[in-house]
């Protein structure tokens, strides 16, 4: 439907009105003025006299018959002026109900698109929860960093001492995660990856991932030793996509943002769509993980919370 071609045309009949109220009410101010030249007597130009009297002459051949109407004919001009003024009444009617029209239909336009728009959004955000629920897959990986404060009190570890301890907590993380759910997990000298199944049963993951990895942890902080953890999580669809998230989860950690768990996007939307009721997200920051300064791949980054109840 081509509205804006139907807009045009209101638009042109109500220009078209308007020229022609304009028209009648100058021809009824014309003949009025033109039956007080004529009452005084005044002698008007013979071209201009034969025009104004066209629609005088037209009306007086409806009263030509009407001998006792004869000693009125003298107000014929003002008879005209008056046709004109009734014919500028209606005009400005038909005016007013073109414009009622016009708005009526504008409004019939504005609900059409309206009702199209939430209908295409509703398709589309139909279409988004499908794609979503395509989803089987929830990755973790899991850094631990160990840092000996030099001290002039106390022996500083050694960074052999530093990555043994590392490697230690990590593995101690590692086995202590024994969900149904894991189909895959795997250790380096200082991290750990969980490659998961069912995201809908992540909230408890997260709660005994968090809970063990601080218990862990906070076993072995003292006086000569700070641990922190890095994390990163995303959602993904199918198992052979496993390892290339496992890399994007590694360019999350870099990011280096300390005993925290930093979201990907998708692992956000998918949340808020389908279990709304599971985290809160904050925005920690947009980045560019492509590492080039002519291609840049900037994404937001936030990081998970327990929904408080």
């Amino acid at each position: 439907m081509n509205f804006k071609t139907i807009d045009t045309l209101f638009l042109h009949i109500k220009k078209l009105i308007m020229i022609l109220v304009f028209i009648s009410l100058f021809l009824s101010v014309v003949y009025f003025i033109y039956w007080l030249i004529v009452s005084m007597k005044i002698t008007l130009p013979d071209a201009i006299n034969n025009i104004l009297l066209i629609p005088v002459d037209f009306l007086k051949s409806f009263f030509k018959n009407a001998p006792e109407l004869k000693d009125m004919m003298f107000l014929l001009p003002v008879a005209v002026s008056l046709v004109f003024i009734i014919l500028t009444y209606i005009l400005n009617c038909v005016l007013q109900y073109v414009e009622f029209s016009h708005r009526n239909y504008q409004k019939y336009v504005e609900d059409y698109k309206a009702n199209l728009e939430a209908k295409i959004n509703t398709q589309l955000k139909k279409n988004f929860v499908q794609e979503l629920e395509k989803t089987e897959f929830f990755a973790t990986k899991l850094k631990v960093e160990a840092e000996s404060p030099k001290s002039y009190l106390k022996q500083s570890l050694t960074d052999e001492e530093k990555a043994e301890l590392e490697n230690k907590i990590i593995r101690e993380i590692s086995d202590s995660l024994n969900f149904d759910l894991i189909v895959r997990k795997g250790t380096g000298a200082s991290d750990a990856y969980f490659i998961c199944k069912e995201p809908k049963n992540a909230s408890e993951f997260y709660a005994t991932l968090v809970n063990k990895t601080i218990k862990i942890i906070n076993k072995y902080i003292n006086e000569r030793v700070k641990i922190n953890f890095y994390c990163a999580v995303d959602v993904f669809d199918t198992a052979y996509e496993a390892n290339f998230k496992l890399i994007e989860l590694d360019k999350i950690i870099d990011i280096r943002v300390k005993n925290k768990i930093l979201v990907a996007p998708r692992f956000k939307t998918f949340f808020r769509e389908l279990y709304p009721g599971y985290f809160t997200f904050k925005l920690l920051g947009e980045y560019n993980f492509s590492k080039n300064t002519y291609k840049s791949n900037y994404i937001n980054i936030y990081t998970l919370h327990r929904r408080s109840k």
